[in-house]
């Protein structure tokens, strides 16, 4: 998901608005420390479709 949030230039904000997953909640899945924040699987995968669509165009 991040790839291509990265990919697409999209911000935390960009992709809050298009999960529904809070950005506080988005920023914790970023962290690399002891504890990582994981959003429900069905909500990762359609994100990741939707990021998709648009990177094709």
């Amino acid at each position: 998901m991040w790839y291509l949030a990265d990919k697409l230039n999209l911000s935390t904000s960009d992709i809050s608005q298009l999960s529904g997953i809070g950005i506080l909640d988005l920023e914790a899945t970023k962290e690399k420390n002891n504890f990582i924040y994981l959003p429900k699987r069905k909500v990762i995968l359609t994100t990741t479709k939707q990021l998709e669509k648009i990177s094709k165009g």
